[in-house]
C-alpha cells in the first residue's frame, strides 16, 4: 500500500475551509454571518486541522515511511506536471500519460463568489 498526502498552507486551508462552511450553510444560518474569526473562536477544529504533524505521526508510527509521500498543495499548484511525474514514479506507474486535467483549475473560489459547485457531490457520491 501507498499512500499520498497533500498539504496546504494551514492558514489557507482553515480560511478556505471557512467559506466552504459559509456556502454549505442555509441561506440566514448562523454561518453566513460570522466572520472568519468569530467562526474559528466558536469552531477551534478549523485551526487544529492544520496541525499535520499530529496526524501524519500516526501513519509514520503504522507504515514505512518509504510508503508516505508527502506533498505541499502550493508547490503542486505552481507545477503540476512535476508533481504528476512525482506521484507516478512513487506509485511506479507510467507517467507517459499526460492528463489535460492538469491544465485545469478545480475547486476554485467559486463559492466564495456565492456560486457553489455542491451539487456535484451528490453525484459523486452515486457513482463511487
Amino acid at each position: 500500500m501507498k499512500i499520498v498526502v497533500s498539504l496546504r498552507n494551514p492558514v489557507e486551508r482553515a480560511y478556505s475551509h471557512y467559506w466552504e462552511l459559509v456556502a454549505r450553510a442555509p441561506q440566514g444560518g448562523i454561518n453566513k454571518r460570522l466572520t472568519f474569526e468569530e467562526k474559528i473562536t466558536l469552531t477551534p477544529r478549523l485551526i487544529n486541522e492544520g496541525f499535520y504533524d499530529e496526524k501524519l505521526a500516526a501513519y509514520f508510527d503504522l507504515f514505512p515511511r518509504k510508503t508516505i509521500l508527502v506533498l505541499i498543495f502550493e508547490e503542486m499548484t505552481e507545477n503540476p506536471l512535476r508533481h504528476y511525474r512525482k506521484v507516478c514514479r512513487f506509485l511506479g506507474v507510467s507517467d507517459d500519460f499526460e492528463s489535460p486535467l492538469l491544465k485545469v483549475r478545480m475547486n476554485s473560489a467559486s463559492s466564495k463568489l456565492g456560486r457553489s459547485k455542491f451539487w456535484i457531490f451528490p453525484i459523486r457520491r452515486s457513482i463511487s
